[in-house]
């Protein structure tokens, strides 16, 4: 979408039943609420020492289907502000409880999830509050997920486990070993080849040999097998983030045409049909540009670095460039582009700041 408004996240998450959810260390996911047991262990799914987890969230909320404002919660619990937080931003990494709004999720990543300690009388005091609230998630009303009470039996959780499936091939067309590794437990190879098969045998997907350089058996869906017997778009120019769910960075799949680096989060991509033309490294400080300096398409593969300092939630402040394939950016061959781009000259290299 360009551009992006975290208003029009904000109100579909109020308009249909939508959730963010936490799947590990500040990871999360999206599912509308029918979806979330495909996603998150239910009974039948979850370890014997997530009981206690369990025993505990009771202590929190109330009641199951209830949903809770932050000092709700905490007078329930008999917990003061800083406990209340820490114990909700807990549970919600491990899918426990939810909550209705994005924007206090937002609010958690810019404090790195840290509640502040109470305001202390004297001078800043209004500061000191206003960092105290902006580091307790205080919007929207928290609950918990409505899953199923009691364990599936076999049919059913056959079921749930091709849903499972489904969603996987609806965002990757071709399922393998490799593009499963960094999944939750429930959606990797393991967990799913039993499923695979059956679904195979059953006539709606294809096993076989699709893609060169993958090592293993390849399971394809029939709405991908007619999409990759088209050409692609070579024409389009797109970038993302490494560690973005479409990425393909970390993967341990030999043989590529371009090899790709690490699954870090201060690297960005730029391609240009299959292509990549541009690999951003450490937020820009080192750009590696594989296509020449006087390339037509090259104030356009730029482009994304305007959006990085640019975007509405949590822009960039700068942009500094400090090399340009191995070279210092101010003397590089690419420097004329980045300077007519917006960039300008830094003692340190070339610098890209907002400008509204």
């Amino acid at each position: 979408m360009d551009p992006y408004a975290t208003a029009w996240l904000d109100s579909l998450m109020q308009s249909s039943d939508l959730a963010w959810f936490g799947r590990g260390d500040r990871k999360i996911g999206f599912a509308f609420g029918q979806d979330l047991d495909l996603f998150l262990p239910g009974p039948g799914y979850q370890k014997a020492s997530e009981a206690d987890t369990e025993e505990e969230i009771k202590t929190l909320l109330p009641e199951h289907l209830g949903r809770y404002s932050f000092f709700d919660i905490s007078r329930y619990a008999g917990l003061n502000s800083e406990q209340t937080a820490g114990k909700l931003w807990d549970f919600a990494w491990k899918g426990k409880v939810l909550n209705d709004s994005f924007a206090g999720l937002r609010m958690g990543v810019l404090n790195k999830f840290k509640p502040s300690p109470p305001a202390s009388r004297g001078r800043g005091r209004r500061g000191q509050f206003n960092r105290w609230k902006s580091s307790r998630p205080l919007l929207g009303a928290w609950y918990l997920p409505d899953m199923a009470e009691i364990a599936p039996d076999i049919i059913e959780k056959a079921e749930i486990e091709k849903d499972r499936a489904r969603q996987l091939f609806r965002r990757y067309g071709v399922l393998f070993r490799d593009i499963l590794l960094k999944k939750v437990p429930e959606l990797r190879w393991g967990s799913l080849f039993k499923t695979l098969r059956l679904m195979e045998l059953s006539g709606e997907i294809l096993s076989g040999y699709f893609f060169e350089g993958i090592s293993g058996l390849q399971f394809i869906s029939y709405e991908a097998l007619r999409f990759l017997q088209n050409p692609l778009p070579l024409d389009a120019v797109f970038w993302l983030n490494a560690t973005d769910p479409a990425s393909f960075c970390g993967t341990q799949i030999k043989d590529m045409d371009q090899p790709l680096p690490q699954r870090l989060p201060f690297t960005d991509l730029v391609f240009h049909g299959t292509n990549l033309v541009i690999l951003s490294k450490r937020s820009g400080k080192h750009l590696d540009i594989r296509v020449p300096h006087d390339h037509p398409f090259l104030p356009r593969y730029l482009e994304f670095f305007k959006k990085l300092v640019g975007r509405e939630f949590n822009p960039r402040k700068f942009i500094l460039v400090e090399t340009i394939n191995d070279e210092p950016s101010a003397a590089s061959p690419y420097a004329e582009a980045l300077l007519s781009f917006g960039f300008s000259k830094d003692y340190k290299g070339l610098e890209l700041r907002r400008k509204y």
